[in-house]
Protein backbone atom coordinates (compact mmCIF):
# COMPACT_ATOMS: atom_id res chain seq x y z
CA UNK A 1 0.00 0.00 0.00
CA UNK A 2 1.14 3.67 -1.30
CA UNK A 3 1.85 5.96 1.71
CA UNK A 4 -1.01 8.25 0.31
CA UNK A 5 -2.90 5.11 0.09
CA UNK A 6 -2.39 4.56 3.72
CA UNK A 7 -2.58 7.90 4.75
CA UNK A 8 -6.37 7.73 3.38
CA UNK A 9 -6.67 4.81 5.38
CA UNK A 10 -5.83 5.90 8.79
CA UNK A 11 -7.95 9.04 8.20
CA UNK A 12 -11.00 7.39 7.05
CA UNK A 13 -10.87 5.08 10.28
CA UNK A 14 -9.96 8.60 12.49
CA UNK A 15 -13.48 10.08 10.62
CA UNK A 16 -15.38 7.13 11.60
CA UNK A 17 -14.63 7.58 14.95
CA UNK A 18 -15.04 11.35 15.49
CA UNK A 19 -18.51 10.84 13.93
CA UNK A 20 -20.16 8.02 15.77
CA UNK A 21 -18.57 5.02 14.59
CA UNK A 22 -17.38 1.94 16.39
CA UNK A 23 -19.21 1.70 19.66
CA UNK A 24 -18.59 5.37 21.07
CA UNK A 25 -22.55 5.81 21.13
CA UNK A 26 -22.35 9.28 18.50
CA UNK A 27 -23.56 9.34 15.19
CA UNK A 28 -22.78 12.32 13.06
CA UNK A 29 -25.40 12.43 10.46
CA UNK A 30 -25.51 15.63 8.48
CA UNK A 31 -26.38 17.20 4.83
CA UNK A 32 -28.33 19.93 3.17
CA UNK A 33 -29.60 22.81 5.70
CA UNK A 34 -30.84 20.19 8.14
CA UNK A 35 -28.43 18.59 10.24
CA UNK A 36 -28.24 15.13 11.19
CA UNK A 37 -29.81 12.84 13.57
CA UNK A 38 -27.08 11.18 15.37
CA UNK A 39 -26.84 11.52 19.42
CA UNK A 40 -23.89 12.35 21.50
CA UNK A 41 -23.98 11.28 25.33
CA UNK A 42 -23.60 14.29 27.15
CA UNK A 43 -21.50 14.62 30.34
CA UNK A 44 -22.60 15.89 33.57
CA UNK A 45 -20.58 18.83 33.10
CA UNK A 46 -18.67 20.15 30.33
CA UNK A 47 -19.18 17.95 27.15
CA UNK A 48 -16.98 18.18 24.45
CA UNK A 49 -17.68 19.63 20.85
CA UNK A 50 -18.08 17.57 17.90
CA UNK A 51 -16.50 18.60 14.52
CA UNK A 52 -18.27 17.55 11.39
CA UNK A 53 -16.48 18.50 8.32
CA UNK A 54 -18.48 18.30 5.39
CA UNK A 55 -19.20 15.87 2.89
CA UNK A 56 -16.80 14.39 0.70
CA UNK A 57 -16.35 16.44 -2.93
CA UNK A 58 -15.93 15.27 -6.06
CA UNK A 59 -14.83 18.77 -8.19
CA UNK A 60 -12.71 19.70 -11.69
CA UNK A 61 -9.44 20.83 -11.55
CA UNK A 62 -9.42 24.23 -11.53
CA UNK A 63 -12.49 24.53 -9.49
CA UNK A 64 -13.02 26.80 -5.93
CA UNK A 65 -13.64 24.35 -3.35
CA UNK A 66 -15.77 25.34 0.01
CA UNK A 67 -15.63 23.82 2.92
CA UNK A 68 -18.08 23.39 5.57
CA UNK A 69 -17.58 23.01 9.26
CA UNK A 70 -21.02 24.98 10.20
CA UNK A 71 -22.77 21.35 11.24
CA UNK A 72 -19.90 21.11 14.12
CA UNK A 73 -21.96 21.28 17.29
CA UNK A 74 -21.46 21.57 20.81
CA UNK A 75 -23.98 19.63 23.18
CA UNK A 76 -23.98 22.74 25.53
CA UNK A 77 -24.82 25.08 23.12
CA UNK A 78 -21.85 26.96 22.98
CA UNK A 79 -21.08 29.19 20.17
CA UNK A 80 -17.88 27.74 17.96
CA UNK A 81 -14.57 28.19 17.04
CA UNK A 82 -13.07 26.49 13.82
CA UNK A 83 -9.10 25.46 12.99
CA UNK A 84 -9.00 23.90 9.91
CA UNK A 85 -5.78 22.35 8.15
CA UNK A 86 -5.09 21.06 4.53
CA UNK A 87 -3.08 17.76 5.72
CA UNK A 88 -2.50 16.30 2.09
CA UNK A 89 -2.52 17.59 -1.85
CA UNK A 90 -1.20 16.81 -5.25
CA UNK A 91 2.56 17.00 -5.71
CA UNK A 92 3.08 20.37 -6.99
CA UNK A 93 -0.38 21.69 -5.67
CA UNK A 94 0.03 25.49 -4.42
CA UNK A 95 -3.50 25.17 -2.71
CA UNK A 96 -4.01 27.18 0.32
CA UNK A 97 -6.85 27.46 2.68
CA UNK A 98 -8.48 30.94 2.68
CA UNK A 99 -8.81 30.92 5.92
CA UNK A 100 -8.17 28.33 8.63
CA UNK A 101 -10.64 30.01 11.23
CA UNK A 102 -13.78 30.36 9.15
CA UNK A 103 -16.70 27.95 9.50
CA UNK A 104 -16.69 27.55 5.21
CA UNK A 105 -13.20 28.09 3.86
CA UNK A 106 -11.89 27.86 0.15
CA UNK A 107 -9.31 26.61 -1.74
CA UNK A 108 -8.93 26.19 -5.24
CA UNK A 109 -8.09 22.46 -6.65
CA UNK A 110 -5.19 23.27 -8.96
CA UNK A 111 -3.85 20.03 -9.77
CA UNK A 112 -5.78 16.76 -9.97
CA UNK A 113 -5.63 14.00 -7.19
CA UNK A 114 -6.31 13.87 -3.88
CA UNK A 115 -6.85 17.04 -0.97
CA UNK A 116 -7.71 15.86 2.24
CA UNK A 117 -8.59 18.78 4.94
CA UNK A 118 -8.89 18.36 8.70
CA UNK A 119 -11.30 20.27 10.96
CA UNK A 120 -10.90 20.83 15.13
CA UNK A 121 -13.90 23.06 16.81
CA UNK A 122 -13.33 24.77 20.28
CA UNK A 123 -16.27 25.44 22.70
CA UNK A 124 -14.25 28.03 24.54
CA UNK A 125 -12.62 25.15 26.84
CA UNK A 126 -12.59 22.12 25.52
CA UNK A 127 -10.85 20.92 21.80
CA UNK A 128 -13.17 18.75 19.65
CA UNK A 129 -11.59 15.07 17.87
CA UNK A 130 -10.54 15.83 14.48
CA UNK A 131 -12.81 15.06 11.78
CA UNK A 132 -11.95 14.86 7.95
CA UNK A 133 -13.24 15.64 4.53
CA UNK A 134 -11.80 14.64 1.02
CA UNK A 135 -12.42 16.37 -2.11
CA UNK A 136 -10.86 14.30 -5.06
CA UNK A 137 -10.11 16.13 -8.21
CA UNK A 138 -9.99 15.31 -11.69
CA UNK A 139 -9.22 16.95 -15.20
CA UNK A 140 -12.25 15.91 -17.30
CA UNK A 141 -14.50 13.63 -15.76
CA UNK A 142 -14.92 13.60 -12.34
CA UNK A 143 -17.01 10.77 -9.91
CA UNK A 144 -20.23 11.78 -9.00
CA UNK A 145 -20.65 12.05 -5.10
CA UNK A 146 -23.67 10.28 -3.40
CA UNK A 147 -25.11 11.67 -0.55
CA UNK A 148 -28.25 9.38 1.38
CA UNK A 149 -29.62 12.38 3.37
CA UNK A 150 -29.78 12.32 7.01
CA UNK A 151 -30.26 9.87 10.03
CA UNK A 152 -34.27 9.62 11.16
CA UNK A 153 -35.92 8.83 14.10
CA UNK A 154 -39.63 7.57 13.57
CA UNK A 155 -42.49 6.27 14.95
CA UNK A 156 -43.40 2.32 14.55
CA UNK A 157 -45.67 1.80 11.33
CA UNK A 158 -44.21 5.18 9.74
CA UNK A 159 -43.77 6.15 5.84
CA UNK A 160 -40.34 6.85 6.16
CA UNK A 161 -38.67 8.82 2.96
CA UNK A 162 -35.39 8.48 2.25
CA UNK A 163 -33.52 11.60 -0.07
CA UNK A 164 -30.78 11.54 -1.80
CA UNK A 165 -31.47 14.34 -3.74
CA UNK A 166 -27.87 16.40 -1.93
CA UNK A 167 -26.08 13.92 -4.39
CA UNK A 168 -23.73 15.62 -6.62
CA UNK A 169 -22.06 15.27 -9.62
CA UNK A 170 -19.15 17.94 -10.59
CA UNK A 171 -19.76 17.59 -14.36
CA UNK A 172 -23.42 18.35 -13.52
CA UNK A 173 -24.02 14.84 -15.75
CA UNK A 174 -27.52 13.61 -14.98
CA UNK A 175 -27.30 10.86 -11.88
CA UNK A 176 -28.84 7.05 -12.03
CA UNK A 177 -29.23 6.32 -8.24
CA UNK A 178 -29.52 2.73 -6.69
CA UNK A 179 -31.00 2.12 -3.01
CA UNK A 180 -30.46 -0.94 -1.20
CA UNK A 181 -31.82 -1.69 2.51
CA UNK A 182 -28.82 -3.23 3.89
CA UNK A 183 -30.27 -3.83 7.29
CA UNK A 184 -33.45 -4.34 9.16
CA UNK A 185 -34.88 -5.50 12.51
CA UNK A 186 -35.47 -8.97 13.03
CA UNK A 187 -39.12 -9.92 11.40
CA UNK A 188 -39.34 -6.86 9.75
CA UNK A 189 -40.39 -7.40 5.87
CA UNK A 190 -39.55 -3.62 4.96
CA UNK A 191 -38.68 -3.39 1.24
CA UNK A 192 -38.34 0.00 -0.80
CA UNK A 193 -40.78 1.62 -3.26
CA UNK A 194 -38.33 1.84 -5.76
CA UNK A 195 -34.64 1.29 -5.65
CA UNK A 196 -33.39 3.73 -8.65
CA UNK A 197 -35.51 6.79 -7.28
CA UNK A 198 -34.30 9.91 -5.69
CA UNK A 199 -36.49 9.51 -2.98
CA UNK A 200 -37.76 6.69 -2.34
CA UNK A 201 -40.08 5.01 0.93
CA UNK A 202 -40.37 2.37 3.22
CA UNK A 203 -42.95 1.20 6.42
CA UNK A 204 -40.61 0.50 9.92
CA UNK A 205 -42.82 -2.32 10.70
CA UNK A 206 -40.59 -3.50 13.17
CA UNK A 207 -39.08 -1.17 16.03
CA UNK A 208 -35.00 -0.97 15.32
CA UNK A 209 -32.73 0.17 13.07
CA UNK A 210 -32.88 0.06 9.19
CA UNK A 211 -29.91 0.79 6.99
CA UNK A 212 -29.58 2.41 3.81
CA UNK A 213 -27.06 2.89 1.33
CA UNK A 214 -27.27 4.81 -1.87
CA UNK A 215 -24.45 4.91 -4.83
CA UNK A 216 -25.36 6.88 -8.26
CA UNK A 217 -23.91 6.77 -11.56
CA UNK A 218 -22.94 9.59 -13.97
CA UNK A 219 -22.93 7.79 -16.86
CA UNK A 220 -19.38 6.91 -16.61
CA UNK A 221 -18.50 6.25 -13.19
CA UNK A 222 -19.63 5.21 -9.90
CA UNK A 223 -19.97 7.36 -6.69
CA UNK A 224 -18.85 6.49 -3.20
CA UNK A 225 -21.50 4.24 -1.10
CA UNK A 226 -23.25 6.50 1.56
CA UNK A 227 -25.54 5.38 4.12
CA UNK A 228 -28.22 6.51 6.14
CA UNK A 229 -30.24 5.44 9.58
CA UNK A 230 -33.26 5.26 10.55
CA UNK A 231 -34.36 4.43 14.24
CA UNK A 232 -37.71 3.43 14.48
CA UNK A 233 -39.59 3.26 18.16
CA UNK A 234 -42.72 1.76 19.52
CA UNK A 235 -41.92 4.32 22.54
CA UNK A 236 -41.72 8.18 22.74
CA UNK A 237 -39.60 8.90 19.50
CA UNK A 238 -37.04 11.81 19.50
CA UNK A 239 -38.28 14.97 17.40
CA UNK A 240 -36.37 16.35 14.09
CA UNK A 241 -35.24 19.81 14.37
CA UNK A 242 -35.50 21.53 11.12
CA UNK A 243 -34.31 25.16 9.59
CA UNK A 244 -36.22 26.32 6.04
CA UNK A 245 -33.73 27.50 3.55
CA UNK A 246 -32.84 31.00 3.27
CA UNK A 247 -31.19 32.44 -0.01
CA UNK A 248 -28.80 34.86 0.38
CA UNK A 249 -29.21 38.55 2.17
CA UNK A 250 -27.96 42.42 1.62
CA UNK A 251 -26.19 43.90 4.74
CA UNK A 252 -28.74 45.34 7.11
CA UNK A 253 -31.54 43.58 6.29
CA UNK A 254 -33.68 41.73 9.43
CA UNK A 255 -33.69 38.10 8.63
CA UNK A 256 -36.22 35.52 10.14
CA UNK A 257 -35.24 32.00 10.59
CA UNK A 258 -38.05 29.68 10.66
CA UNK A 259 -37.66 26.22 12.81
CA UNK A 260 -41.76 25.84 12.36
CA UNK A 261 -41.32 22.54 10.02
CA UNK A 262 -39.72 20.67 12.98
CA UNK A 263 -41.93 17.77 14.11
CA UNK A 264 -42.30 15.36 16.61
CA UNK A 265 -43.31 11.70 15.24
CA UNK A 266 -45.66 11.55 18.31
CA UNK A 267 -46.84 14.69 17.59
CA UNK A 268 -45.59 16.00 20.94
CA UNK A 269 -45.30 20.21 21.19
CA UNK A 270 -42.35 21.15 21.37
CA UNK A 271 -39.64 23.60 22.74
CA UNK A 272 -37.02 25.74 20.54
CA UNK A 273 -33.32 26.18 22.03
CA UNK A 274 -31.59 28.09 19.29
CA UNK A 275 -27.88 29.52 19.19
CA UNK A 276 -25.99 31.79 16.96
CA UNK A 277 -22.75 29.80 16.39
CA UNK A 278 -20.63 31.92 14.75
CA UNK A 279 -20.59 35.60 12.75
CA UNK A 280 -18.55 37.19 10.54
CA UNK A 281 -15.37 39.02 12.14
CA UNK A 282 -16.62 42.83 13.29
CA UNK A 283 -20.16 41.40 13.78
CA UNK A 284 -21.90 40.88 17.60
CA UNK A 285 -25.41 40.35 16.49
CA UNK A 286 -28.01 38.76 18.32
CA UNK A 287 -31.31 36.56 17.83
CA UNK A 288 -34.22 37.88 18.90
CA UNK A 289 -35.95 35.41 21.30
CA UNK A 290 -33.20 32.22 21.21
CA UNK A 291 -36.65 30.37 22.33
CA UNK A 292 -39.43 30.94 19.84
CA UNK A 293 -39.90 29.19 16.29
CA UNK A 294 -39.21 32.03 14.31
CA UNK A 295 -36.61 34.46 15.72
CA UNK A 296 -35.29 37.23 14.01
CA UNK A 297 -32.07 38.62 13.14
CA UNK A 298 -30.23 41.60 11.56
CA UNK A 299 -27.57 41.18 9.53
CA UNK A 300 -25.52 44.25 9.35
CA UNK A 301 -21.67 42.57 8.21
CA UNK A 302 -21.20 41.00 5.50
CA UNK A 303 -19.81 37.34 5.73
CA UNK A 304 -21.56 33.92 6.95
CA UNK A 305 -23.72 33.78 9.87
CA UNK A 306 -24.06 30.51 10.91
CA UNK A 307 -27.25 29.31 13.42
CA UNK A 308 -28.16 25.66 15.44
CA UNK A 309 -31.48 24.57 16.46
CA UNK A 310 -32.67 21.93 18.69
CA UNK A 311 -36.18 21.00 19.76
CA UNK A 312 -37.13 19.24 23.03
CA UNK A 313 -40.90 16.96 22.82
CA UNK A 314 -40.94 17.18 26.91
CA UNK A 315 -38.79 14.48 27.29
CA UNK A 316 -36.10 14.42 24.87
CA UNK A 317 -33.83 16.76 22.60
CA UNK A 318 -33.75 16.61 19.10
CA UNK A 319 -30.16 16.32 17.33
CA UNK A 320 -29.31 19.44 16.15
CA UNK A 321 -29.65 21.24 13.12
CA UNK A 322 -27.78 24.08 11.21
CA UNK A 323 -28.31 26.91 8.39
CA UNK A 324 -25.82 28.86 7.26
CA UNK A 325 -27.00 32.70 5.59
CA UNK A 326 -24.89 34.39 3.84
CA UNK A 327 -24.79 37.75 3.71
CA UNK A 328 -23.44 40.03 1.06
CA UNK A 329 -22.27 43.44 0.20
CA UNK A 330 -24.09 45.72 -2.34
CA UNK A 331 -22.48 45.59 -5.82
CA UNK A 332 -20.92 49.50 -7.21
CA UNK A 333 -22.19 50.75 -9.62
CA UNK A 334 -20.11 52.93 -12.11
CA UNK A 335 -21.10 54.28 -15.62
CA UNK A 336 -19.16 57.02 -17.98
CA UNK A 337 -20.33 58.00 -21.53
CA UNK A 338 -18.00 57.15 -24.60
CA UNK A 339 -18.31 57.37 -27.98
CA UNK A 340 -17.24 53.83 -28.10
CA UNK A 341 -13.78 54.13 -27.38
CA UNK A 342 -13.33 57.74 -25.76
CA UNK A 343 -14.85 59.00 -22.68
CA UNK A 344 -17.56 61.96 -23.47
CA UNK A 345 -17.22 64.85 -21.16
CA UNK A 346 -19.58 68.30 -21.42
CA UNK A 347 -21.86 69.05 -24.47
CA UNK A 348 -22.44 66.57 -27.28
CA UNK A 349 -23.78 67.35 -30.04
CA UNK A 350 -27.12 66.28 -31.69
CA UNK A 351 -27.14 62.36 -33.40
CA UNK A 352 -23.94 61.94 -31.94
CA UNK A 353 -23.71 57.57 -31.48
CA UNK A 354 -23.30 57.24 -27.31
CA UNK A 355 -22.40 54.26 -25.52
CA UNK A 356 -23.29 54.00 -21.83
CA UNK A 357 -20.70 52.22 -20.82
CA UNK A 358 -20.85 49.85 -17.25
CA UNK A 359 -18.00 47.69 -17.84
CA UNK A 360 -16.26 49.09 -14.08
CA UNK A 361 -19.19 48.25 -12.20
CA UNK A 362 -17.82 45.70 -9.53
CA UNK A 363 -19.20 43.34 -7.17
CA UNK A 364 -17.25 42.62 -3.93
CA UNK A 365 -17.33 38.99 -4.21
CA UNK A 366 -16.91 39.38 -8.25
CA UNK A 367 -20.38 37.38 -8.88
CA UNK A 368 -21.66 38.05 -12.73
CA UNK A 369 -23.72 41.48 -12.04
CA UNK A 370 -27.28 41.89 -13.88
CA UNK A 371 -27.49 45.96 -15.68
CA UNK A 372 -30.59 47.84 -15.20
CA UNK A 373 -30.45 51.58 -17.79
CA UNK A 374 -33.16 53.65 -17.43
CA UNK A 375 -33.91 56.84 -19.61
CA UNK A 376 -36.10 58.83 -16.60
CA UNK A 377 -36.09 62.05 -18.09
CA UNK A 378 -35.94 63.60 -22.09
CA UNK A 379 -37.17 66.66 -23.86
CA UNK A 380 -40.59 66.03 -25.04
CA UNK A 381 -40.21 65.78 -29.14
CA UNK A 382 -37.39 63.14 -28.02
CA UNK A 383 -37.50 60.05 -30.08
CA UNK A 384 -34.50 58.15 -28.85
CA UNK A 385 -34.54 55.17 -27.36
CA UNK A 386 -31.47 53.07 -25.51
CA UNK A 387 -30.27 50.19 -27.74
CA UNK A 388 -29.76 47.38 -25.30
CA UNK A 389 -31.09 48.53 -21.58
CA UNK A 390 -29.97 45.45 -19.44
CA UNK A 391 -26.02 44.77 -21.47
CA UNK A 392 -23.01 46.32 -19.74
CA UNK A 393 -22.84 48.83 -22.70
CA UNK A 394 -25.84 50.77 -23.74
CA UNK A 395 -26.06 52.33 -27.08
CA UNK A 396 -27.82 56.03 -27.58
CA UNK A 397 -28.31 58.35 -30.19
CA UNK A 398 -30.16 61.48 -28.81
CA UNK A 399 -31.13 63.72 -31.94
CA UNK A 400 -33.32 66.33 -30.33
CA UNK A 401 -31.16 68.91 -28.02
CA UNK A 402 -31.93 69.30 -24.52
CA UNK A 403 -30.88 67.92 -21.26
CA UNK A 404 -30.96 63.93 -21.09
CA UNK A 405 -31.12 61.71 -17.47
CA UNK A 406 -29.96 58.41 -17.54
CA UNK A 407 -29.68 56.11 -14.50
CA UNK A 408 -27.75 52.80 -14.07
CA UNK A 409 -28.55 50.22 -11.03
CA UNK A 410 -26.53 46.91 -11.25
CA UNK A 411 -27.52 43.81 -9.31
CA UNK A 412 -25.19 40.65 -8.36
CA UNK A 413 -28.49 38.42 -8.65
CA UNK A 414 -29.34 39.08 -4.57
CA UNK A 415 -28.78 42.77 -3.85
CA UNK A 416 -28.67 46.33 -5.64
CA UNK A 417 -26.22 48.60 -5.92
CA UNK A 418 -26.13 52.48 -5.86
CA UNK A 419 -27.87 54.47 -8.34
CA UNK A 420 -25.88 56.13 -11.20
CA UNK A 421 -27.17 58.77 -12.61
CA UNK A 422 -26.12 60.32 -15.97
CA UNK A 423 -26.77 63.61 -17.35
CA UNK A 424 -26.30 64.49 -21.30
CA UNK A 425 -26.59 68.08 -22.42
CA UNK A 426 -27.27 67.99 -26.33
CA UNK A 427 -26.46 71.14 -28.22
Amino acid sequence: MSKIKLLLLTLSVTLLSACGGGSSGCSAGFGGIVGGSGTCDKASTDSAPLAVAGFDQSVLVGATVTLDGSFSRDPDGRPLTYLWTLRNKPADSAATLSSSTAALPTFVADKPGVYVASLTVNDGSLDSTLAFVTITTSEVNAAPVANAGTNQNVKLSSTVTLDGSFSSDANRDPLVYTWKLESIPPGSSATLSSTSAVRPTFTADRAGSYVASLTVYDGRLLSNFSTVTVIASAVNSAPTARISTMTPTAMGKTVTLDGSTSFDPDRDPLTYKWVLISQPPGSSQALSDEKIAKPTLTVSTAGNYVASLVVNDGTVNSDFAFITLTVMAPPVAKAVVTNGTIPLTGNIASGTALTLDATGSTDPLNTALNYTWTLTAAPSANQAKLGSSTASKATFTPVVTGDYVITLVVNNGTVDSNTVTLLIKVI
